[in-house]
């Protein structure tokens, strides 16, 4: 009797398993035959990733929260959860919804990779089940009143989109005329644009008073569009040509007799190459500071001037080489204060150049001096839909002259339209200025910003 009562016993633990894993399958095609097919819509049923960080982790933790993570139909481990969960906190992760066809449910849920678009998790394809997982969050995802990216598909190819940005400031005009994207779900963003800039404001030359102005070429990588911060991006490269620039009247004679609108000592003498590059950290929504910035420049001399014209002075002076280095910590939170605040600080350095034109032709009269000129800068900004500002102060003290300049900062611009950019250069000590500088120096420019 015990030996056919553990047979029995060992018949049902080996079939029972069997049955059930037959029975689940055969609910499940019943219960997908209930729904009205709709597999020829299947390419067009509205379909979007959810790019808000919060909801996605939302998600995540109510999904965690009820064990409805499956790789494989199976629960995943503990190794591979840490990992999920680490990519969640860097942003690398985001949730592809896709509504039915012929209503407002959702059909499909499931965490991607954005870096190849690969799932991380099995889909969840059950709308009751999602009810009961995600509670009040269901209703969230389905009003779609949050940053997101509609991937349906459409009757054109729409991968490439186009994103035009005018930036009409004097100071640092910048004109975006393309762009493209490399990313399945068009988080990033490669732009080209043409770059103007007047004067050096690391060496205390803004705009006029260096007499030289820049024109370029400016790529620019951003590889989260939907980041509310319209300074950021992952890395840029500027490639320019710079030129002397000269601000002049005349008498009635014709002659040019008097400069005016920048130092009257400082002239261009040639052509520059100019180059900058940047590199950001990837940008941190839990950290101490938003993201971390490094930045090099350089305008290198390559054409020389034969001759000056008759109203510049004689003699004269010239810089011909600059290179600068910079390093940036950018929204930073100080005793709460909502990650407001950005430190910098780099160094410069330029050459100076004496020269004659009484000869007819440019002679060096001096020995090239070289100038080193460490700068710190602090300050505050914010990025709103309303207001854009950022107001701060710069350190920079010349260390082979023995002269410095305190510099006051501040930009403003409204729903992302129209503002100003305001800078006042002041010298610490007059008596140690060299003579083709001003005491203080007071530039501004109007903004206009176009968007379409």
């Amino acid at each position: 009797m015990k030996r056919m009562l553990l047979g029995l016993a060992c018949v049902h633990i080996v079939v029972a398993p069997i049955l059930f894993s037959q029975a689940r399958e055969e609910v499940r095609t019943i219960y997908n035959n209930i729904e009205y097919n709709t597999a020829g819509y299947e390419d067009i049923q509205p379909t979007w990733v959810v790019l808000d960080p919060n909801l996605v982790r939302e998600i995540y933790v109510k999904l965690m929260n009820k064990n409805a993570f499956k790789v494989g139909d199976a629960r995943p481990s503990a190794d591979l959860m840490k990992k999920r969960l680490e990519e969640l906190q860097e942003g690398k992760v985001g949730v592809v919804c896709k509504q039915r066809y012929y209503d407002d449910q959702l059909e499909k849920l499931q965490f991607v990779s954005f870096g190849d678009s690969t799932p991380v998790f099995d889909a969840i394809q059950d709308y009751v089940y999602m009810k009961d997982v995600l509670g009040e969050v269901y209703g969230t995802i389905q009003k779609k009143d949050y940053p997101h990216k509609d991937v349906t598909k459409g009757l054109y190819d729409s991968r490439q989109r186009y994103y035009y940005d005018l930036n009409f400031n004097l100071l640092n005009p910048e004109i975006m005329f393309w762009s493209t994207t490399t990313s399945a779900f068009q988080r990033n963003r490669w732009l080209l644009s043409i770059f103007g800039r007047f004067g050096n404001d690391d060496i205390d030359l803004p705009f006029w008073f260096k007499g030289t102005v820049i024109a370029g070429l400016k790529i620019t990588y951003l590889s989260n569009v939907e980041l509310n911060d319209r300074e950021y991006s992952k890395s840029s490269i500027y490639l320019g040509w710079e030129e002397p620039i000269s601000f002049s009247i005349g008498t009635s004679s014709g002659r040019f007799v008097r400069q005016v609108f920048k130092s009257p000592l400082l002239f261009g003498s040639g052509s520059n190459l100019f180059s900058r590059l940047t590199i950001s950290s990837d940008y941190d929504y839990t950290g101490w500071a938003r993201y971390h910035m490094l930045g090099v420049e350089g305008s290198f001399a390559v054409i020389d001037k034969d001759w000056m014209p008759v109203s510049t002075p004689d003699p004269f002076y010239s810089i011909r080489n600059t290179i600068t280095a910079s390093y940036d910590i950018r929204h930073a939170s100080i005793a709460g204060s909502s990650n407001l605040f950005d430190f910098g600080g780099g160094i410069s350095w330029h050459d100076l150049h004496r020269y004659s034109r009484m000869t007819g032709q440019l002679k060096e009269i001096e020995s090239k001096k070289d100038n080193i000129i460490p700068y710190v800068e602090a300050g505050i900004s914010q990025d709103g839909d309303l207001l854009h500002y950022s107001i701060g102060g710069e350190l920079n003290v010349n260390v082979s002259e023995g002269y410095g300049f305190f510099v006051f900062k501040s930009f403003l611009v409204l729903s992302n339209t129209i503002g100003i950019d305001f800078r006042y250069f002041k010298a610490l000590d007059s008596s140690k200025l060299t003579p083709w500088q001003y005491d203080n120096y007071v530039v501004f420019s109007p903004i206009i910003r176009i968007n379409y």
